[in-house]
């Protein structure tokens, strides 16, 4: 057992303690306590019920690295680090499952739903994320205290995806309070602006979502020795952006939650393996030892409990907008 330091993606890092993994059994409710489970700031003043949803993403864990310090002066060290594989439709096959089951939930919860398709080129001028030149596909990159992490940001084809760094950060990362301590500020004000834009000249909720996957958590080992390790576990977070003319709520998963554990391979990785290669590129590293890890995740699984949490997740966020 370990005291897990999720990798995990959230919308708005507060100040709150690390917090631990939600134990959730593969079978189980995922959303069993949303009032302790979900964090939402700002209240909606919704004009009438059409919701806008012009982006839906994924952000895939890719790569992350957790190191714990201990001993006289802080001299020793431990870490675990992982690089996932990445299947690229699949995940986009996810965001594309995820995207259309929240458009027919809305629906069914009474309203009026545009997607982008039916938005036609009347949707908000979001900045596209840039690709990576060496991956194909935009990375968003967090350093916060012990953790260092990766995600890959997907969508469905013919939609943008947009990178916001700062807004992916550890789940219970202390010391950030709000958007103005976001090194993504910028990119966060581009969104807001064109996002009010948008709702000015259409009347009802724009909503952007965000679905976090991380396929590894990292963390500290109970022993009173210093050591860190790492699982094959399925662990979700995320959130979502809303916008009317003149109001915004962000709502987001308060910690990772555990979806399913064994969802796949840990590997350790060889020196000059093509698995050595990619990590030394995400991490910069300048040698792999007993730390580094490559995980084959069992991608049949691992696809249907990442929708299985999506669309609970989707649940949640047509009951937040009731609300």
């Amino acid at each position: 057992m370990y005291k897990s330091a999720v990798i995990a993606v959230l919308w708005l890092a507060c100040g709150s303690p690390a917090a631990s993994a939600q134990d959730t059994p593969a079978q189980e409710v995922i959303f069993s306590q949303p009032d302790k489970q979900l964090q939402a700031n700002g209240r909606l003043k919704i004009p009438q019920k059409t919701v806008y949803l012009p982006v839906a993403q994924v952000k895939w864990m890719i790569h992350g690295k957790f190191t714990a310090r201990g001993g006289a002066f802080r001299s020793a060290s431990s870490s675990k680090e992982v690089t996932s594989d990445v299947d690229e439709a699949r995940v986009r096959r996810i965001a594309q499952a995820l995207y259309d089951d929240l458009a027919v939930q809305c629906a069914a919860a009474g309203w009026t739903v545009k997607t982008r398709s039916e938005m036609g080129a009347d949707v908000p001028a979001y900045k596209p994320a840039a690709a990576n030149e060496e991956t194909g596909y935009p990375i968003d990159q967090v350093t916060s205290g012990k953790l260092k992490i990766s995600y890959g940001v997907f969508a469905p084809d013919g939609m943008p995806t947009l990178m916001v760094s700062g807004m992916t950060s550890p789940a219970g990362m202390a010391g950030l309070q709000g958007f103005g301590a976001m090194a993504g500020m910028a990119a966060m004000t581009g969104i807001t602006q064109e996002s009010y834009r948008f709702a000015r000249a259409n009347p009802g909720v724009t909503m952007i979502v965000d679905y976090g996957f991380a396929t590894a958590a990292l963390g500290e080992t109970d022993s009173r020795m210093l050591g860190t390790e790492a699982s094959a576990t399925l662990v979700m977070t995320g959130g979502f952006l809303a916008y009317t003319a003149n109001s915004q709520t962000v709502v987001k998963i308060e910690d990772g939650i555990a979806v399913a554990q064994g969802i796949g391979t840990l590997q350790q990785i060889s020196r000059t393996g093509t698995g050595t290669q990619v990590m030394r590129y995400l991490a910069g590293m300048s040698s792999v030892d007993k730390a580094g890890y490559m995980l084959a995740p069992d991608w049949d699984r691992v696809e249907t409990e990442a929708i299985r949490a999506g669309k609970a997740f989707n649940a949640q966020i047509v009951a937040k907008l009731e609300h």
